[in-house]
């Protein structure tokens, strides 16, 4: 299943966690908090923006009028939104989309390369 629910959950909802625990679990001196910090400097703030504005609820208030999200105009209702994005947050697994695994099932890499022995 391939949808716009799908690529919001496999790139942006998929990263909340790791920024939530690095900020909670490292030092702000650590390295790898130094280095990922411009990468998740404004991850959560666009995401919640985009739940809001992609994918919307049906029941938001905006001017009095009720506000819908983009995938609700022109994809499918709240309701199927949510089932949609259910049935793929549970098939996301973070190995199959991890390296070199995601390469391999793009056809990028051959599963047989010297990578994967």
């Amino acid at each position: 299943m391939r949808s716009p629910m799908c690529c919001r959950i496999n790139t942006h909802a998929c990263m909340e966690p790791f920024v939530i625990a690095a900020n909670r679990q490292l030092s702000l001196l650590h390295p790898i908090h130094r280095l990922l910090k411009p990468h998740f400097r404004k991850t959560l703030h666009i995401n919640a923006v985009a739940r809001q504005i992609v994918v919307g609820s049906g029941d938001q208030r905006k001017n009095g009028d009720i506000f819908r999200g983009i995938h609700e105009v022109t994809y499918a209702s709240s309701k199927y939104n949510m089932e949609m994005s259910s049935k793929a947050y549970k098939s996301w697994n973070f190995t199959e989309f991890a390296l070199p695994n995601d390469l391999v099932k793009r056809y990028v890499m051959h599963g047989n390369s010297p990578v994967n022995n």
